[in-house]
């Protein structure tokens, strides 16, 4: 492989879909990390493979669910590879995550009241905690390291 990440010599037998890999999943999360434009230009003229699909397609950035563009290869602003791996690994596990954890009420989620006792414990424990309280540190590979700023577009900004 070069420094660009492409395969010398191509792809050829499946690999950016992980086949031969004792666990497609993990084998195509590693090939879309490493190898991303040799994937790119093989599948160029073909239907992307449903596990390609799963961990966000072949472009330099993926659609989270919310229909943001997030920037994933170090060219335009994303990750390196380790980070790459972690991003497309909660894209896969998003994509995937409706068919086998049950829904918690018929509409997918209630939005309601916290009830007083509960609020009060919550708020107490908090209480406790505040004077040790410091501000995480930001994994770009990790959830909530971005804000959306309501720009004329609406887009994201690291946090």
């Amino acid at each position: 492989m070069t420094s660009t990440g492409i395969v010398k010599g191509g792809l050829k037998n499946g690999e950016c879909e992980g086949k031969g890999q004792q666990d497609s999943y993990a084998g195509t999360n590693w090939m879309l990390a490493q190898c991303r434009r040799s994937c790119r230009e093989q599948y160029h003229d073909e239907p992307l493979p449903k596990i390609i699909q799963t961990y966000g397609g072949l472009e330099d950035h993926i659609v989270d669910v919310f229909g943001f563009k997030m920037p994933i290869c170090p060219e335009n602003g994303g990750f390196a590879t380790d980070g790459r791996q972690t991003i497309l690994h909660l894209m896969a596990l998003n994509e995937d995550q409706p068919a086998w954890v049950p829904k918690f009420t018929e509409v997918g989620f209630e939005k309601i009241k916290i009830p007083g006792d509960v609020y009060k414990m919550l708020l107490k424990e908090y209480e406790r905690v505040k004077p040790s309280m410091v501000v995480e540190g930001c994994a770009k590979a990790v959830i909530n390291c971005e804000q959306i700023m309501d720009d004329d577009e609406c887009s994201l900004t690291s946090s």
